[in-house]
């Protein structure tokens, strides 16, 4: 995950940290810059996290277009806690909501990626209890 948020090469990580470590899974971070020859994606997500006043959160978020979509809750370390949403969905607003106490997390900050055609966002919150 570092070469990801440092941009950095896997085999840099590994020397400067000593040791050969296993890899997580990517996380929607990417290295692409804003001037990349890479293909625009067609998809664009807005997106964000609204507490509710029980312990429970709501992703929200826009899709651009219509298209199979994944609402996923990992760690900070990428352990993946929960698939929210897995399912063809339209164009428009959604939400996912998120309810600690079934999972019993411990006050933290946790990551959200959220997945739709060949886009990926993702984002965090802050479990308070």
């Amino acid at each position: 995950m570092l070469e990801s948020w440092l941009c950095i090469e896997a085999s840099a990580v590994d020397n400067i940290l000593g040791d050969n470590y296993e890899r997580i899974p990517q996380l929607g971070f990417d290295c692409t810059g804003v001037n990349s020859t890479q293909n625009v994606l067609t998809q664009s997500i807005k997106h964000r996290v609204r507490t509710n006043a029980e312990g429970s959160y709501t992703i929200e978020y826009d899709l651009s277009r219509p298209g199979n979509a994944t609402v996923e809750v990992y760690t900070i370390l990428g352990q993946k806690i929960s698939t929210l949403v897995e399912e063809y969905q339209s164009e428009g607003r959604h939400e996912a909501l998120f309810i600690n106490r079934q999972f019993g997390l411990s006050r933290a900050v946790y990551l959200y990626v959220i997945r739709s055609g060949q886009s990926k966002v993702s984002g965090k919150f802050f479990v308070k209890s």
